[in-house]
């Protein structure tokens, strides 16, 4: 917040300085922000599958209401709902499935130091190769989202 402002005379210079007094903002609640929809989510079949089902519950829930409009914006609403909790879904299925890879090639890396053979060394490569699809994945999501163009 602003306290005080003053506009004062300079030395060495033609402008004047400004004094700009600020006091503290206290930390207020944040709530859930903007949403924007997680547009990979379009390419995922068990999502279209599910919004193709529910569209059809939500038009016959909305039977009565005679103005168009009205649906639209029900269907939109409950489609925003309904992705909110995938995108959710999906987010924490991820984050379960990185856990185990990570664990998985920790496992495999432990093994490899207690006895190291050929078959437990291609368990471990496998399971780095898979971690690496799995970042790569991540990464490409990440970039997505930032705008970045990797060349």
């Amino acid at each position: 917040m602003v306290g005080n402002v003053d506009i004062v005379p300079a030395i060495k210079t033609d402008h004047s300085a400004l004094i700009l007094q600020l006091h503290k903002i206290e930390e207020g609640v944040k709530g859930p922000g903007f949403w924007k929809m997680n547009t990979s989510i379009l390419n995922d079949a068990a999502y279209i599958d599910e919004v193709k089902k529910k569209v059809l519950t939500w038009r016959e829930g909305a039977k009565e209401v005679s103005d168009k409009r009205v649906i639209w914006d029900w269907i939109k609403y409950n489609v925003r709902l309904f992705s909110l909790d995938y995108s959710k879904r999906r987010a924490k299925a991820n984050r379960e499935e990185e856990g185990r890879m990570q664990k998985k090639n920790q496992d495999a890396q432990d093994n490899f130091k207690k006895k190291p053979c050929v078959e437990i060394r291609m368990a471990q490569e496998e399971c780095k190769i898979g971690l690496k699809r799995f970042y790569d994945k991540k990464t490409e999501g990440i970039t997505v989202r930032s705008s970045v163009r990797l060349a």
